[in-house]
């Protein structure tokens, strides 16, 4: 066993002292000779070094060196060192521990999901990142917080939402969910539109950019009634979840070839960011007027206010009993 260990050690590359070799060998040697039944000779190996003696030797005293030599040829010379065996095990550690460091982050840095919920650990099951959110939410209508680990209001709102995520977690309509923006969803939020944290949006999760504010209370009973009357996704797969007027329209659509579809849906988008733009230009507009006004106003008030603050000193100055107002106007 003790040689088996030592040879294990060898090709691993770590370098085992020639004294614990040793070592290890004499008490395997005499483990051996422990078993020995008494009286029975030594091992056909151990007589051939016994009869190498002269036999002039008295016969007492060749017992004896029989068994000193007997043993000495059963201790291996030490093998040479390994130089720097040591030395390799900690470079091949040094080694794996940093490839698998890079490899957390390469899948951190590509948004790909992590295993560490296997072992209890890492973000809970309703977080979502931007590499699994179409398969996470494909048929369902989402209800979304998207959040930042440092907001101090999204610490205070996560046990209710936690809560309210759990609740949804079997659901097959609606899904509770968390987007981190400063971790695995940044992406999504980038998409989203997302300026401030946190921000709870809800709607068709194919449509990101299109998905509505939530612009309720965040306590849990509101969050809570809120998430209970949103609607089931209507698609060509849910068509038990659509109005007679949303089956119609996926029946118009459906007799269009692909181009046109994409034709149609190029035009409506372009509307869409033809509206947002124009919206834009008038509210900069608003903005740019409303700096102009600012900084005129602020100008009159100071034109005025100069006057006006050594006005009240004269005043105050005259009601004082022990003053004269008269008299200092001489003097000036």
């Amino acid at each position: 066993l003790a040689q088996g260990t030592n040879k294990h050690l060898l090709l691993s590359g770590c370098t085992v002292p020639p004294s614990a070799m040793a070592s290890a060998d004499d008490d395997a040697t005499k483990t051996e000779e422990e078993k020995l039944p008494a009286g029975e000779d030594e091992p056909a190996a151990e007589k051939e070094v016994v009869a190498e003696e002269p036999a002039t030797a008295p016969s007492s005293a060749t017992g004896s060196s029989a068994a000193a030599r007997g043993k000495a040829a059963r201790v291996k010379a030490p093998p040479p060192e390994s130089g720097g065996g040591l030395g390799m095990c900690l470079l091949w550690t040094i080694f794996i521990s940093l490839g698998v460091f890079m490899i957390g982050v390469l899948l951190y840095v590509l948004g790909a999901p992590l295993p560490w919920g296997l072992i209890g650990l890492g973000p809970p099951k309703h977080e979502i990142s931007s590499a699994a959110w179409e398969e996470a939410t494909l048929g369902k209508t989402v209800f979304v917080k998207f959040f930042a680990p440092w907001c101090g209001h999204c610490k205070r709102m996560k046990p209710d939402w936690d809560k309210l995520a759990k609740e949804y977690s079997n659901s097959s309509t609606i899904m509770v969910a968390s987007v981190d923006c400063i971790g695995a969803g940044k992406a999504l939020c980038n998409l989203a539109g997302v300026k401030g944290f946190p921000s709870i949006k809800y709607g068709d999760p194919s449509d990101i950019k299109g998905l509505d504010d939530y612009k309720g209370q965040r306590t849990y009973k509101s969050l809570a009634d809120f998430a209970a009357k949103l609607d089931p996704p209507c698609g060509p797969a849910q068509l038990e979840h659509c109005s007679e007027e949303q089956k119609a329209k996926i029946v118009e659509f459906t007799a269009m070839t692909i181009e046109e579809r994409q034709a149609l849906i190029d035009d409506k988008v372009g509307t869409i960011e033809r509206h947002e733009a124009a919206f834009k230009e008038v509210t900069d507009g608003f903005t740019k007027q409303y700096k102009e006004a600012s900084d005129v106003k602020n100008k009159k008030v100071k034109e005025i206010r100069e006057p006006l603050d050594l006005l009240r000193a004269v005043q105050k100055f005259s009601a004082d009993p022990g003053g004269s107002a008269d008299s200092k106007t001489a003097e000036l």
